[in-house]
């Protein structure tokens, strides 16, 4: 849906922009299956946690010049990015967790994601230069590690389309056209599910690690 797809791209610029993204499953999510919380966003895969071991819950931790960047990406992002370090009020202090907007008509997420598909920002859609996967550091893996998502296109994306299909064939038959669009997504997750690892439909470390990527 345009909401998640908006929520995505808002993931992938906070990456571009504001600090790497390079923890994978074990620092970033999601839409989750359950949740302590039975209103969550993450429930309809319409909230993300990033980098949540450096912002811990209820912990004023980011720095004063970071929380004005990211302010500043809410702004680019129309207002559509509700931010759960004070979209609550300040309480509870949620620096992880980013989510759509509460109360924003559903046509301004459509429209927002039709300019982001049209080349907006060379993030996702047909753009010149064609954009490439995100790549962040990952300290400890040789130079770097890749992270995944709908909208990425490349030599990457055709890999990892292949090696779905070659191991996984009962479920995996993708078009191995290095394009990460809806059905290569839907593979993911489902692989994700299986291998027990956080089902989000971004192949980062984890994901690819257990793919042998």
């Amino acid at each position: 849906h345009d909401c998640g797809f908006v929520l995505n791209a808002f993931a992938g610029m906070y990456n571009r922009h504001i600090e790497p993204l390079s923890g994978g499953a074990s620092d970033e999510g999601g839409w989750t299956p359950t949740n302590s919380v039975a209103t969550s966003n993450h429930l309809s895969g319409t909230a993300v946690d990033l980098n949540w071991n450096k912002y811990p819950f209820r912990v004023y931790r980011m720095a004063p010049s970071m929380v004005s960047d990211v302010k500043g990406l809410q702004v680019d992002f129309r207002g559509l990015i509700d931010w759960g370090r004070d979209c609550w009020g300040g309480n509870p202090v949620d620096e992880m967790h980013y989510q759509v907007a509460k109360g924003k008509p559903m046509g301004a997420y459509v429209d927002f994601a039709n300019e982001l598909r049209g080349g907006l920002w060379g993030l996702f859609g047909s753009t010149t230069p064609t954009p490439a996967p995100v790549v962040v550091p990952n300290p400890g893996v040789g130079g770097g590690s890749t992270l995944l998502l709908r909208g990425s296109t490349g030599p990457a994306v055709r890999r990892l389309q292949e090696r779905l299909n070659r191991d996984y064939p009962r479920y995996s038959r993708l078009a191995v056209d290095g394009d990460y669009g809806p059905a290569t997504e839907g593979v993911v997750r489902e692989f994700q599910q299986r291998a027990g690892l956080l089902v989000d439909g971004i192949a980062g470390p984890a994901t690819l690690g257990k793919l042998g990527l």
